[in-house]
């Protein structure tokens, strides 16, 4: 009975550790912008996170001397391979949250949060 009682309880906190996981967010805090140039840097998204205003502009810039594919992971942009000193220019029509990262380094990773 103690070894049910056990596991129960080490069920409850694993399950209760995976939910306040999950409630995490990344959102920037601050005023929403309205165009943002984030810079491609030593393998990194510089900022990784950005709030933008609905019909905000965001720049990927690629300032490192590897090449780099910016893709949206819902596939509605692809920047193509951008090479050092190129870029990619979006603009986002509705209020949503996009995660993109870098398909040349899957580890590359940022999200794009457009409010209204």
């Amino acid at each position: 009975m103690k070894k049910v009682v056990y596991a129960m309880s080490v069920l409850i906190l694993v399950l209760s550790l995976a939910v306040l996981a999950g409630c995490g967010s990344n959102k920037p805090s601050g005023k929403a912008l309205k165009s943002k140039t984030i810079e491609i840097v030593d393998s990194e998204f510089k900022p990784v996170d950005v709030l933008l205003h609905k019909g905000g502009t965001i720049t990927w810039a690629n300032s490192d001397s590897l090449q780099h594919a910016v893709v949206a992971d819902d596939d509605s942009f692809s920047s193509g391979q951008l090479s050092e000193g190129e870029e990619l220019t979006h603009k986002f029509t509705k209020a949503e949250e996009v995660p993109y990262h870098c398909e040349n380094h899957p580890e590359m990773k940022g999200t794009i949060f457009v409010e209204e």
